[in-house]
């Protein structure tokens, strides 16, 4: 009968017998035991287990196992009753319950994997970025250094470009030495002056003036020729060394961002190890899922309520 049934069914999900009666006895207290009151009661039981276990996967499967225990309780009395196509739709709707577990243990499964994938994955992001941020910060105090060398280099070069100038501004001061035309000439002037011919005297004193003008104007322009010529020496002088910083500073600039490609080389290549890695493991978890999951999802009848206690409870531990 119906109540029979109902009993044997909420037995099959691991409750003890005095259990199982004092719950029938409520719902019957509630109004008829039906269908509805049978749902009623299967879902409280299968609720306790949800609280009970809390890896979804687990639960999916104890529950399936109670349900499948039912099911072929179910089908040994339709059997000893006589009943074989009633037995035969149980036990085809009993494979259809294992075939919808298997499917949803897999999915669990895949769910599983997916989640740890991606969860590698963003540990990964965020270690690059990281990573990067580290690099970035390493090559902007690598310019700052490279700037401030530079801007010292510059501020010696035009000071010592100043002291050099100074320095050398003073032989553009030159004394004018006569020449051997003016020593003649300034030897006539003395003899027409001793003579008393001043008029003479006063020309050959003019001429050797201009003359002295041209000469000192002339030796005045070498020297600052010469000056200048100094001047652009010692600036190709410290543009040489200016090329040099700055040879050297392209140098460390280009092996600063060797390493840091040689770095995220070697770190990307890591990564892609480690998701090989995890991926080999994971399918061949997936393959060994194929033949433990059809072990693991099986009817859970009577005699083997214990056993499922002790499960359960050392899943809880």
């Amino acid at each position: 009968d119906f109540e029979a049934d109902t009993k044997a069914a909420l037995c099959c999900t691991g409750q003890e017998t005095e259990v199982v009666e004092a719950a029938v006895q409520r719902a019957k207290a509630d109004g008829e035991l039906n269908a509805n009151a049978f749902k009623q009661l299967i879902l409280e039981r299968v609720s306790s287990l949800v609280a009970e276990e809390m890896d979804p996967a687990t639960v999916d499967r104890l529950v399936v196992g109670y349900g499948m225990g039912m099911m072929k309780d179910f089908e040994k009395r339709c059997t000893s009753c006589g009943e074989f196509m009633l037995a035969a739709e149980v036990r085809h709707q009993t494979q259809r319950m294992r075939e919808s577990a298997e499917a949803r243990q897999y999915e669990h499964m895949n769910a599983r994997q997916s989640m740890q994938k991606s969860n590698v994955q963003e540990a990964h992001v965020m270690e690059a970025v990281e990573f990067n941020r580290a690099w970035e910060t390493n090559m902007e105090e690598f310019e700052q250094r490279a700037a401030q060398v530079v801007q010292e280099l510059r501020k010696r070069h035009d000071t010592a470009l100043r002291e050099f100038a100074s320095k050398h501004a003073e032989e553009t001061l030159v004394k004018l030495k006569p020449s051997k035309l003016i020593l003649e000439l300034m030897e006539i002037q003395r003899k027409l002056a001793r003579s008393g011919n001043y008029t003479e005297a006063q020309k050959y004193q003019k001429k050797i003036n201009d003359m002295c003008r041209r000469e000192s104007a002339g030796m005045q322009a070498q020297a600052e020729a010469q000056l200048r010529s100094k001047v652009q020496a010692f600036k190709a002088s410290q543009r040489l060394e200016m090329e040099a910083l700055l040879a050297r500073i392209e140098r460390g600039r280009s092996e600063h961002r060797g390493h840091w490609t040689v770095s995220a080389q070697r770190l990307m290549q890591a990564h892609k190890n480690m998701l090989s890695d995890l991926e080999t493991r994971q399918n061949l978890a997936m393959k060994r899922a194929h033949v433990t999951v059809k072990t693991e999802i099986v009817p859970i009848m009577r005699q083997q309520r214990a056993s499922a206690d002790l499960r359960r409870a050392h899943v809880r531990a």
